[in-house]
C-alpha cells in the first residue's frame, strides 16, 4: 500500500508532461492563428506587393538587372 501511495505521488509531483503538453496547445493555437491570418490577409498582400513582374519582386529585379 505504501509504495502505491509513494508511486501515485511521484506521479502527481512531475510536471514536466503537463508543461510539454502546455507548450504543444500554445504552438498549435499560433499556427492556427498564423494560418487564418495569412488567409484573410493573403489577397491584401498580393494586391499591395503585386505578383513577382508587376510588384516589388520585378522592382528588385530591374534594379539588380542595371546595377
Amino acid at each position: 500500500m505504501y509504495v502505491a501511495l509513494q508511486t501515485l505521488n511521484s506521479f502527481s509531483e512531475n510536471e514536466s508532461g503537463a508543461t510539454a503538453i502546455e507548450y504543444g496547445l500554445l504552438v498549435s493555437l499560433i499556427a492556427v492563428g498564423a494560418i487564418l491570418s495569412f488567409g484573410a490577409l493573403g489577397g491584401g498582400l498580393s494586391a499591395l506587393f503585386g505578383t513577382t513582374k508587376t510588384g516589388a519582386g520585378g522592382a528588385i529585379q530591374s534594379a539588380a538587372d542595371i546595377i
